[in-house]
């Protein structure tokens, strides 16, 4: 790559386009920074190369600025960013090298050390050092030797970020995978998308729904909430833009919150055909369990084969668990079982010469790998051990997992049940205030589908927006618990209720703040499911002792309006809800 075309190309784009980039590049931006030595993984085309991308060059941006400052600008610059990143930058300036492999350690470390010297392309005053950052993509095709020699012999003053698909890689003890700062980069949440969309949206929440501790304050109160939600909907958005954050989720729906995504995203708000996107998603699949090759032997030393078709069979699972059963199930014996039976319809001859335990350890490791990466998340039961609702984190992959299990099973070209899913997903979503969910005409046999399929979306929204409120809140460079650790779903033999979130933190301002949050989700409105919601408060209170103001948010797809009932439940359209996620 051209660097210096990519930095003059962010600077000359950087006032008008900076602030739509994700939030993501922002955090990417200061851990590299403040780290020799980052591993950033994460799911297929989830946006980790190109997120890098953007905070390597943005950095090198920044330090080329500081060069071509007067002195006493360059002053200024440098307590800036000692305030903000808590060391000092002497006369510091970053070459981005941006590698892929398989490469050899030979190559990366001859170019290490070339990158330190002065070049033609950045001049630099001779008191001002070379610092390389040596981006180096699909790490995990690289031999475990090779990235011992390239972790263990980089010269100290270069950077290294490695980019893979699971934190999972370097087998060798001799690689010191503690001497990494890792990072797992996710799906962007819809509230995300909006932001980066949405110019009211986004200044809206930067000013008044802050992130991380913040956040969590906010949403510890339901006063507070409830007025957000009200100022967010009567002010910034009014009529027309309802209309607008309406069709927002509904493409949404469809394309994702993938780098990918958004392209997918934006062409389908300018009502452009969506038809060649079906490929890429069907694609996303295939190279997740392309995967499988390198992957195996980091999870149980599994056989490529074994592993491969154990892999398409949780995720034709969990895709047909989604779609047509309800996402409920058993993560004993009763999911390996049946997740068996699905590799059985996919290869008669991969249990040849297998044990039962060998097949079960397949399942379990296939599982565990996808979890891992961040294609999917295993929400439990409040109080039931081995309950558990599987759902993908972005609906490419769950929309691609869909088009792989038809194309393998049903037998029916990935196309057409790509045009089958945008159908359904435009008539599910109502654009104009009331215009009821129910009413709208039924395409084939997935629109009684569907529900689930708003449900598991939902879930991996606010599963995923939990996460982050409480890692920003927290040490984000230290603190990486599982994505599922802050919700778990509700069920008893009277109700369920699809989310109960509690997160907390404490500070010497504000104490002990610990919010807890019920979330019911249907497309349409129904006052039963207010009532569940109330019943639901006074059974779970019980067990929630701690938490600040325990209060349910009820959200649909046909509600128009932000209503209070008894105090507790707030209803309110469903987009607009996942805006404070």
């Amino acid at each position: 790559m051209d660097v210096d075309s990519g930095v003059k190309e962010l600077e000359e784009k950087r006032e008008e386009e900076c602030l739509k980039y994700p939030r993501i590049v922002g955090v990417l931006s200061s851990i590299i920074n403040n780290h020799n030595k980052v591993l950033v993984y994460g799911s297929r085309d989830v946006g980790k190369s190109l997120y890098v991308r953007l905070a390597v060059l943005d950095l090198a941006h920044r330090s080329s600025a500081s060069c071509e400052k007067k002195p006493e600008q360059k002053e200024e610059l440098r307590e800036e960013k000692q305030g903000q990143d808590g060391r000092k930058q002497k006369g510091k300036q970053y070459l981005p090298v941006f590698l892929q492999c398989p490469i050899t350690a030979d190559v990366v470390l001859r170019l290490a050390d070339l990158a330190r010297f002065r070049t033609e392309n950045i001049p630099l005053l001779p008191h001002y050092d070379m610092e390389p950052i040596i981006v180096l993509d699909d790490a995990h095709l690289c031999s475990d030797e090779d990235l011992v020699r390239i972790s263990s012999q980089l010269p100290d003053k270069a950077k290294l970020v490695l980019i893979a698909p699971s934190a999972a890689i370097g087998g060798r003890p001799e690689f010191r995978k503690s001497d990494y700062n890792s990072i797992k980069v996710l799906p962007l949440r819809f509230v995300e998308v909006a932001e980066i969309m949405d110019k009211n949206i986004r200044n809206f929440l930067r000013e008044k729904h802050l992130e991380g501790c913040e956040r969590i304050k906010n949403l510890s109160d339901v006063k507070i909430v409830r007025e957000l939600l009200e100022e967010l909907y009567y002010k910034s958005l009014g009529h027309d833009g309802y209309a607008s954050l309406m069709k927002l989720f509904r493409c949404y729906l469809i394309c994702g919150g993938t780098a990918h995504g958004i392209k997918c995203v934006n062409d389908c708000i300018n009502n452009r055909e969506l038809k060649g996107f079906s490929h890429t998603f069907f694609k996303t699949v295939e190279e997740i369990l392309e995967d499988a090759r390198v992957y195996g032997r980091y999870y149980g030393g599994i056989d490529y084969t074994l592993f491969q078709v154990a892999l398409q069979a949780v995720m034709m699972y969990f895709t047909e668990k989604v779609m047509k059963e309800g996402l409920e199930t058993n993560q004993g014996n009763l999911l390996k079982g049946e997740v068996i039976n699905k590799a059985q319809e996919i290869s008669l001859w991969w249990n040849i010469g297998r044990g039962q335990e060998d097949l079960r350890n397949a399942v379990l490791n296939a599982t565990r790998y996808l979890n891992d990466s961040g294609v999917v998340i295993g929400i439990k039961h409040y109080k039931v051990r081995n309950m558990v609702k599987y759902v993908f984190t972005d609906p490419r992959y769950l929309i691609g997992a869909y088009l792989y299990y038809t194309h393998m099973v049903g037998n029916k070209e990935y196309p057409s049940a790509f045009g089958e899913i945008v159908r359904v997903i435009d008539d599910l979503v109502p654009i104009e205030p009331k215009q009821q969910a129910q009413e709208k005409p039924e395409t084939e046999d997935l629109s009684a589908e569907l529900g689930h399929y708003l449900e598991a979306i939902t879930l991996s929204n606010l599963a995923l927006g939990a996460y982050a409120m409480s890692v920003s809140c927290g040490r984000p460079e230290k603190d990486r618990p599982p994505l599922s650790k802050y919700i778990k779903y509700v069920k008893d033999k009277n109700y369920e209720i699809d989310a109960l979130i509690k997160v907390g933190y404490s500070d010497e301002s504000n104490g002990k703040v610990n919010l807890g949050i019920l979330f019911e989700v249907s497309k349409s409105f129904r006052k039963e499911h207010v009532d569940k919601c109330k019943n639901a408060l006074d059974y779970v209170r019980v067990a929630l002792e701690d938490v600040n103001d325990l209060y349910c948010i009820y959200a649909t797809l046909d509600e128009d309006k932000v209503d209070f009932r008894d105090g507790k439940v707030i209803v309110a359209p469903l987009p607009l809800a996942l805006l404070l996620f």
